[in-house]
């Protein structure tokens, strides 16, 4: 009986390792791990692993499509995406490397000359914490986002837009459901009323939509 792993794979990714399967059709071995030789489908039959060619047109992303993607890191200043691929139109838009967000740099209540002094006052000034600004999303959100730009390792991303933001999440603290608070500034948990700020996407909690959206992109809008 066989059996096909819908995600697509790349050349050289890593399918198993040789106790799990036996390599065959478009794969190959290195140190016990079974790999992709090609871009295509995964399918498993009678022991064996393969991949076949995809029939569908394969492309990259590309600047403007909007696309889906898990929050992985936090780095203060950025935050990285791990993207999904997106199928529209008969063709596969391969995301081949992550996304990220550039977030505003924190704002500082000291104004004053250089050294921490101010004017002709020469007495040091207390030194004065940088006015914190709410995340549009965190470590673990699911998000909608624009591609403002590709660079050469990551896709820009952009969330300035009514359906662009966080469209799945969950409670910081206790894991629970989030749901939108009131002014749409953010989530509640249900569970433990924990509040979370974040850029909440018109799509939230809306899988039909999101699909939607994704399967007819416009490319270069």
């Amino acid at each position: 009986m066989s059996q096909d792993n819908q995600e697509l794979v790349l050349p050289g990714e890593r399918l198993a390792t040789e106790e799990e399967f036996a390599s065959s059709a478009n794969t190959y071995i290195e140190n016990g791990q079974i790999y992709s030789a090609i871009a295509g489908k995964v399918s498993i039959a009678d022991g064996k692993i393969s991949v076949h060619n995809q029939k569908k047109e394969i492309k990259k992303l590309r600047r403007n499509m909007l696309v889906l993607g898990t929050v992985t890191d936090d780095m203060r200043a950025v935050l990285f995406v791990k993207l999904d691929n997106v199928v529209a139109g008969g063709k596969e838009y391969m995301a081949l490397k992550d996304g990220k967000i550039l977030l505003p740099k924190e704002r500082h209540g000291d104004r004053g000359g250089r050294g921490g002094f101010r004017g002709g006052d020469r007495r040091p000034q207390m030194h004065q914490m940088p006015q914190q600004t709410p995340k549009p999303c965190g470590v673990g959100d699911v998000i909608l986002a624009r591609v403002l730009g590709e660079e050469d390792d990551t896709y820009a991303l952009k969330l300035d837009e009514p359906e662009t933001g966080v469209v799945y999440a969950i409670c910081e603290i206790c894991g629970g459901e989030l749901e939108e608070s009131h002014d749409r500034n953010g989530f509640v948990c249900k569970s433990c009323k924990h509040v979370e700020y974040r850029k909440v996407s018109s799509l939230y909690k809306k899988p039909d939509e999101i699909e939607r959206i994704l399967t007819h992109i416009e490319v270069g809008r």
